[in-house]
């Protein structure tokens, strides 16, 4: 967009109103046809670009008489042809590039936009250590467009961002891993370190990775509670929660989520539940659209249900309720007795006009006979009841890779899909995947003695990052064509992080999230 301006007429019309004693003289200036063309500029955190208008000059014809003003946030920085711009944080910064013609004085207005934008918002995060110190590295996937309209992904890597984002602090010790979380509020995601040693958990802005707060300042009169040692944070729409090493959970209650962050402290004191309760395992879901997880209380071995139900208490912790008969050989879901809990994680999540819906499924190790079963089950959510429904074929099969789970073990079920990848040899150096659908184990990638130590699918369940215990982190893809070729497909591969211990695929906003 651009507006005509005829400078010294500012200067004019103040004259003509001021003074009387004007002897008429004045000449018309044509204008000859001289801007600039600007229009939407993208640009990234840190990245110093150069900003050349498209210029038209109409009837001029030295195309050097010509002036430059530019202004970013209603401050002129640079009167060169070009503009030299670097973003230090993500915005949209509104501009104007006035260019005047020299020879008759007038000057066109060029309104413009330069919208800087976080490589951090999406992409691979990867919590490592080197030195026993803690660090954060992130690989950005960005569009770029080359000839032919052809779009291409740069990967971009970065190493030791919280040192870089933070003035120099150090981040910590003792990593164990990341979490990201979003608001009901739409606003960029943040990024929860755990971590043993330093300065503790910490909260970081999703978009640059500086320290929002420590953890401590989430709790009531920011005292932590004894023993404190976390394992996992989960997030509903109202309820958060942390399990502890222990089993103890300690949750809090946002009463309005649309607030954005911190708006509510956690308690001291841990859950109660009549009976007790030692949550063992939370299985993970897409619990942003289903607002309920499972636990699994080993104190008296049985599955409970965790959701919001509703903004005026501090959530539902209720019971599984089925009311058919379990088929043969199904572990039931409120008495595990000496059947072990190996892994448990949705498959399927989604809202109906029933209520919030889940499949779930888990491995389930049988000590006496060393057997491993893969069992599944239905929750409907309608709020406060939990409802189950098990399916009517292979509810509960044996599982083929009973020879291959080890201690070190890690699952990832890929949502929707008929594949659960899983880790296995000696040194946890072999990546495996179960076909839930043919019944069938199947080797993906074999990687000679270097420990598996993370894992994660990206958006759609295409790809999958794959943090080795060596600092190599892999992106594999894995489509149908290539569970069909029976060849891993690397699509890309960076070493350097030190020793990881965490990757995660950062989904930057709340509806993508587990999508």
């Amino acid at each position: 967009m651009k507006i005509r301006i005829l400078l010294y007429a500012l200067i004019g019309v103040w004259l003509f109103a001021s003074c009387f004693d004007d002897e008429g003289n004045y000449n018309y200036v044509e204008d000859r046809g001289v801007w600039g063309d600007l229009n939407v500029i993208s640009t990234y955190i840190g990245e110093e670009i150069e900003i050349a208008p498209e210029m038209h000059y109409g009837d001029l014809k030295d195309t050097m008489d010509v002036s430059f003003v530019w202004f970013v946030k209603d401050t002129v920085i640079s009167t060169d042809r070009t503009l030299h711009f670097k973003g230090e944080k993500s915005e949209t910064v509104n501009c104007y590039l006035y260019v005047t013609d020299n020879g008759t004085g007038i000057a066109s207005a060029t309104y413009f936009q330069i919208k800087v934008l976080s490589p951090f918002a999406t992409g691979w995060s990867i919590l490592y250590q080197r030195n026993g110190k803690s660090e954060i590295g992130h690989i950005s996937m960005l569009e770029k467009e080359v000839e032919g309209n052809v779009v291409e992904i740069e990967y971009r890597v970065y190493e030791d961002l919280y040192k870089q984002q933070n003035g120099g602090m150090e981040l910590g010790s003792q990593p164990v891993k990341l979490i990201e979380h979003y608001s009901l509020a739409e606003t960029p995601s943040e990024v929860l370190v755990i971590q043993k040693g330093g300065q503790g958990n910490v909260e970081l802005d999703g978009n640059s990775f500086q320290r929002v707060l420590n953890i401590y300042q989430e709790f009531i009169g920011e005292q932590l509670p004894t023993g404190f040692s976390p394992t996992d944070y989960v997030y509903l729409s109202y309820l958060h929660f942390i399990r502890n090493s222990d089993g103890n959970l300690y949750s809090r209650l946002v009463t309005n989520p649309r607030d954005g962050f911190h708006v509510a402290q956690f308690n001291n004191t841990p859950v109660y539940v009549a009976g007790g309760l030692r949550v063992e395992q939370v299985f993970p879901s897409a619990y942003y659209t289903t607002d309920m997880v499972i636990l699994y209380d080993g104190l008296n071995k049985r599955l409970l249900p965790f959701g919001t139900q509703v903004a005026t208490n501090t959530g539902n912790i209720g019971e599984l309720i089925f009311t058919g008969t379990y088929p043969d050989g199904y572990t039931r879901l409120d008495n595990f007795g000496d059947m072990e809990v190996i892994h448990g994680a949705s498959c399927n999540d989604f809202y109906s006009v029933y209520g919030n819906e889940c499949d779930y499924s888990m491995i389930l190790k049988e000590p006496q006979s060393g057997k491993y079963y893969y069992q599944t089950f239905h929750v409907l959510y309608k709020k406060p009841t939990f409802t189950v429904t098990i399916p009517e074929k292979d509810a509960c099969v044996e599982f083929p890779g009973e020879n291959l789970l080890t201690e070190k073990t890690l699952f990832w079920l890929l949502k929707q899909r008929a594949y659960l990848f899983f880790t296995a040899g000696t040194n946890n150096d072999k990546l495996y995947y179960y076909d839930t659908k043919k019944k069938s184990v199947h080797l993906y990638k074999d990687f000679d003695g270097v420990e598996i130590v993370a894992m994660h699918p990206n958006k759609g369940f295409t790809q999958l990052g794959v943090g080795l215990k060596n600092g190599t982190f892999t992106l594999f893809d894995i489509t149908d064509a290539t569970f069909i070729s029976g060849q891993p497909n690397v699509i890309y591969s960076k070493d350097g992080f030190g020793e990881i211990v965490d990757v995660i695929y950062r989904y930057g906003v709340r509806k993508e999230y587990w999508m």
